[in-house]
Order: structure tokens, then sequence, then C-alpha cells
């Protein structure tokens, strides 16, 4: 259920580019790196952003469950983030993210099911 939850979340930030469908082009080589990369890749791909000790063990503990799928499963999912990234909703102008509304921590894990957080 933690996997589909961090999961959705992935996706949810494909999904709502604010004003234009423009990517992060370092977001987008992590989220390669943690589904088609190695243990190292990812590392190396979120180091320039300084994570915190906590952010860094999630992200390995997520890359690890990743790195268990099949890989068949991990094709698929990158194909739905192009496709997410391509589709009209990603271009429309009127798209809000969590950070468009400055989210808080606490806002957001009271909108989490009690397993993720």
């Amino acid at each position: 259920m933690k996997f589909l939850a961090a999961l959705a979340l992935v996706t949810l930030a494909f999904s709502c580019t604010p004003a234009a469908a423009m990517v992060c082009e370092s977001f987008l080589h992590v989220l390669t790196t943690i589904f088609m990369g190695t243990l190292s890749d990812y590392e190396s791909a979120i180091q320039p952003f300084k994570p915190e000790p906590d952010m860094k063990d999630a992200g390995v503990k997520m890359k690890k469950l990743i790195d268990i799928l099949p890989q068949e499963t991990k094709t698929s999912i990158m194909k739905l983030s192009e496709k997410i990234i391509k589709s009209p909703q990603c271009t429309k102008s009127d798209n809000l993210c969590p950070s468009d509304l400055e989210v808080k921590d606490h806002q957001l894990n009271a909108k989490l099911p009690p397993s993720v957080t």
C-alpha cells in the first residue's frame, strides 16, 4: 500500500505541471533512475538536491521496492508517465498542483491513508 501511495504521488507530480507541459529535466532524470537505473544511479541523481537523511533513506527504500518489480511493470510505469506528461491535461494553464496551493506537510499527511503517514 505504501508503494502505491508513493507511486500515486510521483504520478501526481507529472500530471500537474503549471501553465505548460514543461517538466524539470532533473526530476525526469531522477524518475528514470528510480525506475530503470541502479541504486547508485538513483543516489547520484538525487545528490544535487541535497536531500535530508530521512528523505534519502525513504527514496532508497522506495528504489529497493521498485527494483523487485518485473521489468515489464517498470517499463509500463514509464510509458504511463510519458503519456501523462504529453496529455492535454498537462498542457492546460489551469492545472493546480500541491505546490501551487502551498500545501503544508501536515495538510498533505491528513489526506494520505493512515498506512502512509
